[in-house]
């Protein structure tokens, strides 16, 4: 099966069209990724092409493997005490020190988590891993406790997600990580320049921690369409691009100067549905009129889900590098349930649910959707809208670059959106938390939950899983909750990414199944 326990080693596959290898130069690396960055703040905004950027250059206190298993990162160890269940004790490494030169101390561990909590208008930052702590205590310069508002075992694996930062970046709100000189940390890359839009480089850290990194020099280059980037690829212009195309993946097999690797990954795309306000704003009749909102009925929203054929997406146009879903977790994260099938396509049914909610003509809406964030977005976004004209529902769909989509997904502009979300904790409270969560703003629920979606039983099973110590106790209450996302069509899941980079020959690539493409999963290899 498809999502089988990962494997660290990546898949080789042979490869299309001659290309000539990194003889020469094996000491610099340019890496070709499919959306660049929106903040060069390591905080602000805990977004996937965000992330993988800022893995260069900042660590954090917990780190995850390709697995996405916990491994020491920033602390060498960490425990709850013996005295109280709900205060941790981190150790951190020491002899690290800053890209600046300044070492790092448990001081500057409660300066990162206070500066998360003090960023303004973030679209979803570090913050929501810190929902669950109470305080944060320099207890020795290399020993930090931390104190959570309830018994909270997942804490080291929410860590994994924030970024520690230096306290001499000054006031808590007001760093200008506009100014590159601010972007400091303790990673094996520094940042040497940065243009939106066109690239970064990164410098090898010499004074990093770990182990030596593989490159002098890593050249990032946005390039978002899949063409261009398997061209920018076959014309010797950079030595790795991410998101290979579904398109492009025979050819690349066949060439013996490139190689593809693939991995598993975590990362849903489902449709998101407006389910909480009485009116949406691109929601309307068979005759244009206003109606009250439809997606707020279940009936409705299986409805859509019925009318999707998951396996003709997956095999037409995901070529395959994807797998049909029917629930929000993936089924190799802990936590998930593993005995939940992704709906087969019943258009008739779909019909009679909409007649049986009020809708016997249907109605009309509009699919918002990226055309630059995941493999063949907009495509996927134009399939699934013929599929609901089948069903009665008329459905056009706007597509749009993501640094435009995401920030009005955002403002609740949409009534139906495709969306994606990873497990960035690697494991299932996290994608069920945050996408099917009831919102709040302090970011401990909901935070990627752009169709407003509640369900009170369901926020219920997550905070006793949140809080329930024994590892199989909370699987079965994770497990118990995956099924009534699923039995409530919280979201509509689509299917699961499986993810794919190709590279020139003399670099090897360990896949992730968080989809990050980072220079130190990149190695020389002649």
């Amino acid at each position: 099966m498809l999502f089988n326990k990962m494997s660290l080693a990546a898949t080789l596959l042979a490869s299309a069209i001659g290309v000539g290898s990194l003889e020469g130069k094996a000491a610099d690396v340019s890496i070709a990724t499919a959306t660049d960055i929106t903040s060069l703040d390591p905080q602000f905004h805990n977004v996937g092409p965000n992330v993988e950027f800022h893995m260069n250059i900042f660590d954090s206190l917990v780190a995850q493997a390709p697995d996405q298993s916990l491994q020491p990162g920033l602390a060498t160890s960490w425990k709850v005490t013996d005295d109280d269940p709900k205060v941790w004790e981190f150790h951190l490494r020491t002899g690290v020190r800053f890209q600046d030169g300044a070492p790092l101390t448990a001081e500057d561990v409660v300066y990162s988590f206070e500066r998360a909590r003090a960023i303004k208008n973030s679209p979803g930052g570090a913050v929501q891993f810190l929902s669950h702590v109470a305080k944060v205590e320099a207890k020795e310069p290399s020993v930090v406790t931390i104190t959570t508002k309830d018994v909270y075992p997942l804490l080291p694996n929410d860590l994994s997600a924030v970024p520690i930062i230096s306290h001499a970046r000054g006031d808590l709100s007001k760093i200008d990580y506009t100014n590159i000189a601010n972007v400091v940390g303790t990673g094996p890359y520094k940042l040497a320049s940065y243009t939106p839009g066109e690239r970064a480089v990164l410098k090898r850290n010499e004074s990093y921690w770990g182990a030596n990194p593989a490159w002098d020099t890593v050249t990032i280059r946005p390039i978002s369409a899949p063409a261009a980037r398997t061209a920018a690829l076959l014309a010797g212009d950079v030595d790795l691009i991410a998101a290979v195309s579904s398109a492009d993946l025979t050819r690349l097999r066949e060439n013996q100067d490139l190689r593809v690797w693939d991995a598993q990954s975590s990362r849903l795309i489902y449709l998101a549905m407006d389910s909480s306000r009485e009116l949406s704003p691109f929601v309307k009749g068979p005759k244009g009129e206003d109606i009250p909102n439809p997606l707020r009925d279940r009936r409705v929203r299986e409805a859509i889900s019925l009318s999707i054929n998951r396996s003709a997406i997956v095999d037409r146009i995901m070529g395959g590098l994807a797998e049909p879903s029917g629930q929000i977790a993936a089924p190799f994260l802990f936590g998930a349930a593993r005995d939940i099938a992704a709906p087969s396509q019943n258009v008739e049914r779909a019909r009679a649910l909409l007649a049986e909610a009020g809708y016997p003509d249907g109605f009309s809406i509009t699919l918002h959707t990226p055309n630059d964030r995941y493999p063949n977005d907009s495509a996927v976004a134009q399939a699934v809208a013929q599929m609901l004209v089948q069903a009665s529902i008329k459905c056009q769909v706007e597509a749009m670059p993501s640094s435009v989509y995401f920030t009005r997904a955002s403002k609740l502009e949409f009534s139906l959106m495709l969306l994606g979300n990873a497990s960035v904790t690697g494991e299932a409270s996290f994608p069920l938390k945050t996408i099917a969560g009831t919102f709040e703003k302090d970011g401990s629920r909901g935070g990627a939950n752009r169709g407003r979606y509640s369900n009170a039983s369901l926020d219920a099973l997550l905070d006793r899983a949140s809080s329930t110590v024994a590892d199989t106790d909370r699987q079965k209450l994770l497990q118990e909750a995956d099924h009534l996302a699923a039995e409530d069509v919280a979201v509509v899941p689509l299917y699961f990414q499986k993810y794919a980079w190709a590279t020139r020959r003399g670099v090897e690539y360990q896949g992730r199944s968080d989809e990050y493409t980072i220079a130190e999963s990149a190695r020389p290899n002649e």
